[in-house]
């Protein structure tokens, strides 16, 4: 290598060699060896780099700068005086693998290695760390190898527990590592930088330093092997992740390009952990056998001390109590059976219903107007029983919900639910519930219900009527005024469109097309498509319908939808193969999902979240009376087919949900109001109905139902 410094040395790297393999191979790379020296002896003379007389040879033979003593990833065979240490085991397995053959060049400093392969006379560092001041001079492969750069002390330490204890404090680091950077910018540490490990190791267990901060596998490491293990820690946290991986000479592709694929691969062998082992070995345990059984000794002999004085105590107290306790419990046991006979009596005659329920959620009492308002006879009937039998699903969570916070101590305000009786009706009352406790433990929970059957089946009928009162007469004023101005609108639109195509037509012939009568053409068909979009509203569009698999149609229509969606928002699809038969508009069918794909991501704010189609059958029962729309929908005796719609989007609130379906009613600053009335327009005309459910915050799902053929 020309012009290079003593502090370096080359060094050809072992390789692994078949016993088998053949004189002539063996001859032929003498001879590339024998031709290999006579090139560097002349790239000596004439002052050319050692890489690249070695590059003109021989493209696959490459150059590796390696530090003198930095163990365990670089150190010398003292046998051999070759390179050896955790990165020259790596870098040879590497090499073998990639097709290269590695020569090495020994360094005393790292300094000489970074200049080295920055001037070229080396092509890369077996182990390097990876750091952003070092991407402008040289390429990085992939990681193989990570550790951490911890605060190491003396095992009888206790006052210094992170960096942040180190004010005024001795600190050892070694000369070239990170350790020294980390000290030298916390700034009010006192830092002793040592040539090696091993220095600034000594240093610190002999206590001229407080601490040392290092890489944890090298000092662990040489802790285990030199069993002082137990006589060094690391305390807080890591102050330090380094990566540290080949590094390769700037903008040399071929080489950085075959060696990532292979350290990719490597890293996950098993061969890669046999050396990381061999190199780093494994930290030696605190808890050995003789620390364990002196420890069980120990907790032994404590245990049973304690038992025999508990014991002796324990007999000696309850002798002394047990005669007193015999005592009380006769006049108790009297005074309780009293007390009980005339609570039972009460309960059992009073008008609201009592229940009793023990830790598992069954009943254990009820009194006679509990059974009467839920269908029952007798009390065998229901004892023993969960809760869940007298409850309604929609409220199954809450009462739940409630039954734990009582039985965990907490309280429950009375209010209202809902219950299941014995033959299948749902009733009303309001409730009232506390924790029973006895001997200061929560052993259940009793409670007593009021009927409110009547008055709630009251308001809601009421609450129906006047919801459906106001559809019908908004719905009828709207569909009166609506179709009128849609029809008159669009006859007026047909003049326009005509007078204005004509008028297009003349101008082309004599000076070719006017931008104003295009731009009026465009502005009149738009208003035309709302006019018909209108008039789909109120169902006076009357298309053909046909038998159309739903499944089928909503996979063609996803062909535009995927046009439309935006790149953060995930689209999921759950279709049968063979969808539900309806018969319907097919075009229309379209209208309504791309109208509902529209809504849902116009209402993802963030432009990240997701949108799922379903496409299912469901039974008339299944479908939710709940923000159903139209109000006066009745179900068929027949199976509906299902197409879900569901959103991450912001939510709608509940005072809105009745005006989604009001014409040019939108959040939206450039919505116009019109996708979702003209899907229940759609709808109207097909038989089918649309519900809501929605949550602030958290995104909306709309079902379309529509009667199975």
């Amino acid at each position: 290598m020309g012009k290079q410094t003593k502090s370096a040395a080359v060094v050809e790297a072992p390789h692994r060699r078949a016993s088998g393999e053949c004189a002539r191979v063996l001859l032929q790379f003498s001879m590339i060896r024998a031709l290999t020296f006579i090139l560097v002896c002349a790239g000596i003379l004439f002052q050319f780099p050692l890489s690249t007389v070695i590059a003109k040879t021989n493209t696959d033979i490459i150059i590796a700068g390696v530090h003198r003593n930095f163990p365990p990833i670089y150190t010398i065979d003292e046998t051999t005086g070759k390179p050896a240490g955790f990165a020259i085991d790596i870098m040879d397995e590497v090499a073998n693998r990639s097709g290269f053959k590695i020569q090495y060049v020994i360094f005393d400093e790292w300094p000489s290695i970074i200049k080295a392969l920055k001037n070229g006379q080396i092509d890369i560092i077996p182990n390097m760390g990876i750091i952003e001041e070092r991407f402008n001079d040289m390429d990085f492969t992939s990681p193989v190898e990570t550790f951490n750069i911890s605060l190491f002390v003396r095992e009888a330490t206790s006052d210094i527990k992170s960096i942040y204890d180190l004010e005024g404090r001795k600190v050892a680091v070694v000369k070239d590592n990170k350790g020294v950077f980390i000290i030298k910018e916390y700034g009010k540490a006192n830092p002793f930088i040592f040539n090696s490990l091993d220095e600034a190791l000594l240093s610190l267990l002999s206590g001229n330093t407080d601490a040392l901060v290092y890489p944890e596998p090298p000092l662990l490491l040489i802790a285990i092997k030199s069993k002082l293990s137990n006589r060094v820690k690391k305390v807080g946290k890591p102050l330090f992740e380094v990566k540290r991986a080949i590094a390769v000479g700037k903008g040399n592709k071929d080489i950085i390009n075959k060696l990532d694929a292979v350290v990719k691969d490597f890293i996950t062998t098993q061969e890669y952990k046999k050396i990381y082992t061999m190199w780093y070995g494994a930290p030696y345990p605190y808890w050995t056998i003789r620390r364990l059984l002196i420890l069980a000794g120990i907790i032994l002999v404590f245990i049973i001390i304690i038992f025999t004085v508990w014991r002796y105590l324990s007999l000696k107290r309850l002798n002394i109590e047990l005669k007193y306790f015999l005592e009380e419990q006769i006049k108790t046991d009297e005074i309780l059976k009293e007390s009980e006979k005339r609570l039972r009596d009460i309960i059992d005659h009073a008008q609201a219903g009592y229940f009793l329920i023990d830790r598992a959620g069954c009943f254990q009492n009820v009194n006679n107007a509990w059974l009467r308002m839920h269908g029952y006879e007798s009390p065998d009937e229901v004892i023993g029983c969960h809760f869940s039998l007298t409850q309604v699903d929609p409220d199954m969570e809450t009462a739940q919900r409630n039954i734990e916070m009582l039985l965990d101590g907490g309280n429950i305000a009375a209010g209202e639910f809902s219950r299941r009786c014995r033959d299948g009706t749902v009733g009303y009352h309001t409730f009232s519930m506390h924790p029973v406790i006895r001997a200061g433990k929560i052993v259940g929970l009793e409670g007593f219900i009021i009927d409110i059957t009547a008055r709630k089946l009251a308001e809601k009928e009421k609450e129906i009527m006047e919801t459906r009162n106001r559809q019908l007469q908004k719905a009828e004023s709207l569909g009166r005024m609506a179709g009128a101005i849609a029809h008159n609108f669009n006859n007026q639109l047909g003049v326009v469109i005509g007078n204005l195509d004509l008028a297009i037509k003349k101008l082309s012939v004599v000076s070719g097309p006017d931008k104003t009568l295009t731009e009026a053409m465009k502005s009149a068909i738009k208003a035309a498509e709302i006019s018909g979009l209108m008039l789909t509203y109120l169902g006076q569009t009357h298309g053909k319908k046909e038998p159309i698999d739903l499944s089928e149609r909503c996979r063609l229509g996803l062909r535009m939808i995927r046009n439309i969606l935006p790149e953060d928002v995930v689209l999921k699809t759950d279709f049968p193969f063979q969808g539900p038969i309806v018969k319907a508009n097919s075009n229309q069918i379209q209208q309504i999902l791309i109208n509902l794909f529209t809504n849902a991501w116009e209402s993802i704010e963030d432009g990240q979240g997701y949108i799922s189609i379903t496409v299912k059958t469901v039974s008339p029962v299944d479908i939710s009376g709940s923000n159903r729309f139209p109000i006066v929908w009745q179900a068929q005796d027949t199976e509906y087919a299902c197409l879900e719609v569901a959103d991450t989007g912001c939510g709608i609130a509940e005072k809105d949900i009745e005006k989604l379906f009001d014409p040019f009613y939108s959040t939206k600053f450039t919505g116009r109001g019109l996708g979702l009335p003209v899907v229940l327009g759609v709808l109207n005309e097909h038989h089918g109905c649309v519900t809501i459910w929605s949550e602030p915050g958290k995104g909306s799902v709309f079902r379309i139902f529509l009667p199975v053929v």
